[in-house]
């Protein structure tokens, strides 16, 4: 998926995620409550989107690929390994409640991009998933650049690893509403060694 440039779009995008963080639900939302929202009218809506599901689907996407699009650019200034891994750690801390608020989504609907007719070759070579992709690689040259990556461990393995305990952060942090700070400080440091431990 492209950066959306459309300011009516964006407003209909906005509109979206406004409405579900006021606790909306989403099979009761209609495509008039998202153009009321956006300050736009309803005829509007259809000049882009075919449905409300392609309308809920592409701001769920949007949202998300702007995140891991701010996320690369963090991690690409960086030059230590440790450091970049540390900001990959606090970004999914920082993004908490919007990863809440997509998992409900989900939930709620099924699979909003297969009706919305968005396809899993168009997401791999431009949405969310390209942009992760590249963050890991961009980790693992990293990890390469000052000795913490093995050299008979592939890029494929690496990747798999790192991913592995981000996802693990991802469900522990998603799962336990009642962390203290301190307690997801050690938990990013846990993992972040077991990333060094296991790979280096």
């Amino acid at each position: 998926m492209e950066i959306e440039r459309n300011e009516k779009v964006l407003a209909m995008y906005r509109a979206v995620w406004q409405l579900l963080d006021e606790g909306r639900d989403l099979h009761k939302l209609k495509v008039s409550d998202i153009t009321e929202c956006a300050g736009i009218g309803k005829g509007t809506a259809y000049e882009y989107f075919r449905s409300k599901e392609e309308i809920v689907s592409k701001a769920m996407h949007y949202n998300c690929l702007l995140q891991f699009h701010m996320l690369r650019e963090r991690v690409a200034e960086q030059e230590n390994y440790k450091t970049a891994l540390h900001i990959c750690f606090d970004w999914l801390s920082e993004t908490c409640d919007s990863r809440k608020l997509i998992l409900q989504v989900l939930k709620q609907t099924g699979d909003l991009s297969k009706k919305a007719g968005c396809t899993c070759e168009s997401e791999k070579k431009n949405g969310v998933y390209a942009v992760m992709m590249e963050i890991l690689v961009h980790l693992v040259q990293l990890g390469r650049r000052e000795k913490f990556v093995r050299s008979e461990i592939s890029d494929q393995m690496a990747t798999l690893q790192i991913l592995s305990q981000f996802l693990g952060f991802f469900v522990y942090q998603t799962a336990v509403t009642s962390l203290k700070k301190s307690e997801i400080s050690m938990t990013k440091e846990f993992l972040c060694d077991n990333i060094m431990k296991s790979l280096g």
